[in-house]
């Protein structure tokens, strides 16, 4: 069988069952059946848009390293911070 844990909560205790996850159902009843779409379009042109962004700043910030770097070679090592926080965006975006 599972195991079965018993916690006490603010109500008395409660019964977790450790083994299988059981399916959330609270609010499908007031939920209309295109909602999650909203969900998922919003988290997923979080990422797209938060990576475009970020590989946009890599861009720009490379050509911006790569002209100073022709006319004062010895900043470049300064100036590669623009690249390493676009680079940044992308990960934790």
């Amino acid at each position: 069988g599972h195991k079965t844990i018993k916690a006490k909560g603010s109500v008395g205790y409660r019964y977790f069952n450790m083994g299988y996850a059981e399916p959330v159902t609270q609010g499908y009843d007031t939920c209309p059946p295109w909602a999650p779409l909203f969900g998922y379009a919003g988290a997923a042109s979080c990422v797209i848009l938060a990576n475009w962004g970020s590989a946009w700043g890599t861009w720009k910030a490379g050509l911006g390293v790569c002209s100073m770097g022709v006319n004062y070679s010895k900043g470049v090592i300064k100036n590669i911070v623009p690249i390493v926080m676009a680079g940044g965006l992308g990960i934790y975006g």
